[in-house]
């Protein structure tokens, strides 16, 4: 009985610190939410409000009050692998605190172990629980996640089975199961009885475009509620789907027809007609009130249309894209735009009622139905195979913890941006809760930007309405992320743009943010706007708009720099610097214009866009051990690892040219001790070795040590995951980490920031906060898609207009309904993209709208909002010209440098294409690897005949494999089933195969090619990868299409499919000699050199010598170029006229 007292005792105790705890780090919404019983709790968290430390703290509270739940009876999910680890990261701090300040070495026990617990990717966590529970499910043994190549193999199979309408290969593939007798009739029906119709629509809109439509189908409704074969088959029976469609479409257009209804009334009260607007609720009437204002419109003359645009001119016009002052013939314009596809819709459901189905329905049905076929195909090709897709993933995976073990296994599942989830992932989720856990979910309703990848905003919605009445719906308002002044301004527009709810079947409305000091903060500053309304607006007039509001952006950085604008970060206030600022903008398109504005000024930028994974130093540095550990202990893959920085801790000192030898001895022995490792434990415990002992992170540039770990962590879930799948061969997962990484084009953690403005589109910049953030008002366009048929989640797969009206001989109506609905739709996300941007800024928001166009749904809400206050509002109607002394920086007539110089004051590695590219133009450096632009031809450069990036990949895959036997020439390029991914799309995209196949066919007979086969005897090695140290920590990287070390010194090769004419052979040449200093470097002997040209010269193989040099005199020259590819980047003005990026600089137009 006394042990029993000093455990209540002690309990109270805990409770009473726990409480401590919960009081001094939480706000009182926080504790609710953190500490709430209910079987579901939805927190909807605005933005800054502390939704991770929330959820975070929600885990570490029921570790510490239930001292029987264990770490493996809880999931905390995510949906990026970034979210995931800084969610794990959280968490174990958290639990180390509390286990400190409560004294319970549990809590610090668990913290050590927080690997144990289901912290991941949701979709990490299905393929966990599918391969948990893969016998159970009849599930192959050796299932995998679904690769692009079986999807385009399955591709190209339809598409022949619906040219040649062959029933019998869709029969074969459907028969079995529970319903395959169903599908195999129906295939036969469709595929026989109604082949002709089958093979007149394949003639109209090709065999290859039904496929993608079936396998779009698959992907785009597979994530959609209620959607599935059996559906999409009988989408069009009955009559109630038309009513369906257009009770949907009067439902996105609610508010628009509330304000429409409104505005007919009081203007047909003008002219004597009363009529009383309907209830909100009833569209159909608001509907009709509306079409009687256009009726009446229409016949308007004299009095009766001076009294109509009277009233008019008293009413608010903006929320139509008009000038207040618009008369009623372009208002009644307005809204016949908008209401055409709904009111085409009504007219045709009373036409069915009438004359029974139209044509353009049965052509609707007859597309859905070959979709249904494809995909019902599809689902038991993949599920026979085991190659699963994301969908499956997540199927199967609730699926499985509906059924025991799993079903009992958790007892809480929280999850991280819940207004992130689609269908099937929200069914997961409930999943859980019909097993027993407690589902805990995090998000914003405000927040929702994924729709492209089939997000449903309704769901969470849902997930809150179940959760109020049982006491689980909690807010979080009050935001320590932005200033009063931000705060005002985020509230003051939203309040109205998100009015009466943030989206269609949405109950919720805009919860206003508060800054926990200043509740009442009012908006300050905010605005700078060019007042021009007297030009049509077009994509060209745009971009000049766009630069010059962002001169006077970035006049405005100046001036706040020169004035030490005041900004805090954890250690208190101080003056801003350049990484303080962010432009935000809807899309990359933009960053040439901010770009071009800034330069000008001598700002300092970086513009962030998406770079492949695969070429980081660190991955291709990993790629290289990998291949040392697998087997290949050459001395140039030896070099190339031991230069690494992973090695440092072998090797002490940075390697130096005379330390060679040196550096290859201990280069080997620390590969063989990492090959024990791999050997033991895998080669995914290798990444894991390097990353416990990060003393090697002090070779690496500060601002990059952050990124280099993530990616590193994501390369160790890469192999980690092969060797559940393939088994521990080293050989394997060298090869893998290699195949996946070539055409890889993943995500990455956000680059550090340098001391430069940062500039980024808001998809990016989720997650992120910046002191002071500028959002150039211009968002998206939502371009419609010219397929012949698109997939739509409303009426499935829909003909587009002209196709309907070639096959029925009738105007399409379906397609311009679809468009209606995705419009509405992604307007309302549009907005909610305003949000996410003005929701970054910290102590200061600027908000730039380079053109009034009403039409332009952020400046129109922005101007709504904000137009009336006056004071503290900066419009600017006419740029000053000429530059701006920067300050600090001097002026120059030519642009200064985008990124700023790392602490080294130098680039620490150069590759043989930015070496020979900076020596050809150094702006030319600049534009491709400073900016991260892609360069664009010159129309006079790029029209030379067979070429192009896609034929240059497959000519060096074959030069790769093949061993120069012409007669083996042509299998090998039939052989797409050994092509990589990115290979195989370069030979399918390119129209030159063939005129490939008979060129590298002539080489082989040529003098040419008999020395390739030569060399290839003597033991030459193909695209062979180099790192090499020229002088402390700088590197010479890349890799060598033929190298050979021969006796008499190295042999280097390389070859082109360019033109004989092609201005560019002196940037080919300068990076042959990169590649021969590399050589001498390693071997200290003179190298042979020479280029391969595979297209021929008038029938002739050219191969062009290159001559070598003085090698320590281009060492120096190499060491000089890593300084000045720093920047300033002076212009070869005499090269303007080869230059292939002539395009993307604009010096060609300025000097021509």
């Amino acid at each position: 009985m006394k042990r029993s007292r000093r455990g209540e005792k002690g309990m109270s105790s805990n409770r009473e610190a726990i409480d401590r705890i919960l009081r001094s780090r939480y706000s009182p919404n926080q504790r609710r939410a953190i500490t709430s019983e209910s079987k579901i709790t939805a927190v909807k968290a605005g933005a800054g409000t502390g939704k991770t430390h929330t959820l975070s703290g929600r885990v570490a509270y029921l570790l510490a009050t239930d001292r029987s739940l264990s770490l493996d009876q809880l999931a905390v999910l995510t949906f990026t692998d970034k979210a995931a680890q800084e969610m794990r990261e959280r968490i174990e701090v958290i639990l180390k605190a509390w286990g400190e300040e409560l004294n319970d070495p549990r809590l610090t026990e668990l913290s050590n172990r927080i690997g144990e617990a289901y912290i991941s990717t949701i979709h990490s966590f299905s393929l966990r629980m599918i391969r948990e529970s893969s016998m159970e499910m009849g599930l192959p043994l050796n299932c995998s996640i679904l690769s692009e190549f079986h999807k385009d193999e399955f591709r190209r199979e339809l598409a022949i089975a619906l040219d040649g309408t062959e029933a019998q290969w869709f029969t074969r593939r459907l028969a079995g199961g529970d319903d395959g007798d169903v599908w195999v009739q129906r295939a036969e029906d469709l595929l026989i009885t109604g082949a002709s119709k089958v093979q007149e629509l394949v003639t109209r809109v090709g065999d290859q475009q039904l496929a993608g439509m079936a396998i779009d189908a698959a992907d785009r409704l597979g994530n959609t509620e209620g959607f599935s074969p059996e559906r999409l088959w009988n989408l069009q029976e009955g009559s109630g789907w038309l009513d369906e469609l257009l009770d949907k479409m009067l439902s996105s257009m609610a508010h628009w027809l509330v304000m429409g209804s409104s505005l007919a009334a009081e203007t047909l009260q003008a002219i004597s007609i009363e009529v009383e607007p309907p209830d909100p609720s009833d569209r159909h009437g608001m509907l009709e009130v509306i079409k009687r204002f256009i009726n009446e419109s229409k016949g308007a003359r004299g009095k009766k249309k001076d009294a109509m645009n009277e009233r008019l001119g008293c009413l608010d016009l903006r929320w139509l894209g008009l000038k207040d002052d618009a008369p009623v013939s372009n208002v009644r314009k307005a809204m016949e735009e908008v209401l055409k596809p709904v009111l085409d819709v009504k007219n045709m459901r009373e036409r069915r009622r009438e004359n029974g189905p139209p044509g353009e329905e049965e052509l609707l049905g007859l597309c859905n139905r070959i979709c249904a076929l494809g995909w019902e195909v599809w689902n038991r090709r993949r599920l026979s195979s085991g190659q699963l897709s994301f969908q499956d993933l997540i199927n199967l995976a609730g699926k499985a913890v509906r059924e025991e073990p799993l079903k009992s296994r958790f007892r809480h599942v929280l999850v991280d941006e819940f207004q992130d989830t689609d269908w099937l992932q929200f069914e997961l989720v409930k999943s859980f809760a019909e097993g027993g856990a407690t589902v805990f979910v995090v998000g914003d309703l405000k927040q929702s930007i994924y729709r492209f990848r089939d997000t449903d905003l309704s769901l969470f919605q849902r997930l809150i309405s179940e959760a109020r009445p049982i006491g689980g719906e909690v807010s979080l308002t009050e935001s320590r992320r932005s200033s009063p002044e931000v705060i005002g301004t985020v509230n003051r527009i939203f309040s109205k743009a998100f009015h009466p709810s943030i989206g269609t079947g949405i109950e919720e409305g805009y919860e206003p943010l508060v800054h926990p000091e200043h509740p009442d903060a009012v908006p300050k500053g905010v605005l700078i706007a060019l007042d021009e309304e007297d030009e049509e607006e077009t994509d060209k007039t745009l971009d000049r708009k766009v630069a010059r509001a962002s001169r006077i952006l970035g006049m405005e950085f100046l001036r706040m720099m020169e004035m030490g604008f005041e900004v805090k970060d954890a250690e208190g206030p101080r003056s801003c610097r350049w990484d303080d600022f962010a432009v935000l903008v809807s899309s990359r398109t933009q960053y040439p214009r901010v770009s071009r504005s800034f330069q000008e000024l001598g700002i300092p930028h970086v513009l962030h866009s998406s770079r492949e994974y695969g070429n980081r130093f660190e991955i291709r540095d990993l790629m290289a051990l990998m291949a040392a550990i697998g087997g290949d202990r050459s001395d140039l893959t030896v070099l190339t690892a031991a230069s690494s920085p992973f090695l440092g801790r072998f090797l002490g000192n940075p390697i130096r040219n005379d330390r060679l030898e040196e550096a290859l001895e201990a280069g080997r022995l620390a590969i063989s001790r990492l090959a024990d490792i791999a050997r033991t434990a895998g080669a995914w415990a290798v990444v894991d070795h390097i990353l416990k002992d990060q003393s090697w992170l002090d070779d690496v540039r500060p601002q990059d040590r952050e990124r280099v770990v993530l990616n590193l962590r994501r390369a160790r879930e890469i192999l980690r995951d092969y060797q559940k799948v393939m088994g521990q061969s080293l050989i394997g997962a060298a090869e893998h980490l290699r195949s996946v990484m070539s055409g890889s084009s993943m995500e990455e953690p956000p680059a550090s920031r340098s001391q430069a403005v940062n500039v980024m589109t808001v998809h990016a910049a989720k997650g992120l906060e910046f002191p002071i953030t500028a959002v150039i008002l211009i968002p998206a366009k939502n371009g419609g898609s010219q397929e012949k048929i698109v997939v739509s989640k409303h009426l499935g797969a829909v003909p587009s207009s002209s196709l309907v009206k070639r096959m029925c001989g009738q105007e399409g109506v379906l397609s311009n309904a679809h468009r209606r609905l995705e419009s509405s739709a992604l307007n309302e996300e549009s907005l909610r993209i305003f949000y996410v941007a003005c929701t970054r800024a910290k102590e200061k928001l600027i908000l730039v709208a380079p053109s009034m166009n009403n039409k332009n749904l952020w400046v129109q809400k922005t101007m709504e909002a904000l137009s009336s206050l006056g004071e503290g509002i900066y419009i600017n109607t006419s740029p000053p010209e000429g530059r701006v002394d920067p300050g600090s920086q001097k002026e120059s007539s030519l642009p200064s440098p985008v990124d700023l110089p790392p602490r080294e004051g130098a680039m620490l590695q150069m590759s043989a294409t930015s070496y020979s590219v900076f020596r050809f133009c150094p702006v030319a450096y600049r534009i491709t690897f400073r900016q991260g632009l892609v360069p664009r031809w010159d129309s006079e450069l790029g029209d030379m005949g067979p070429g192009g990036s896609d034929l240059g990949t497959l000519a060096h895959w074959v030069m790769r494999h093949w061993d120069g036997n012409p007669d083996r020439l042509k299998g090998m390029m039939d052989d797409t089933a050994s092509m990589p991914m990115e290979v195989l799309m370069a030979s399918r995209k390119t129209r030159w195969k063939d005129t490939l196949l008979d060129w590298l066919y002539g080489f082989a007979l040529s003098e040419t090619g008999e020395e390739f086969r030569d060399l290839l005897r003597r033991g030459a090695k193909r695209e062979v990868p180099f790192r090499i140290p020229v002088a402390g920590r700088f590197r010479m990287v890349g890799s060598m299409d033929l190298f050979l070390h021969a006796p008499e010194g190295p042999i280097i090769r390389d070859y082109k499919i360019t033109h004989e004419e092609n201005p560019l052979q002196e940037l080919y040449t300068d990076q042959m000699r990169f590649y021969g200093l590399a050589a001498w470097l390693i071997t200290g002997q003179e190298p042979d050199m020479a280029l391969w040209r595979l297209r021929p010269v008038n029938g002739r193989y050219e191969r062009i010598p290159v001559e070598g040099g003085n090698w320590q005199e281009m060492e120096s020259q190499l060491l000089d170029i890593a300084k000045k590819a720093l920047g300033p980047y002076e212009p070869k003005t005499h090269m303007c006229s080869v230059c292939r990026w002539g395009k993307s600089c604009g010096y060609k137009k300025i000097i021509g």
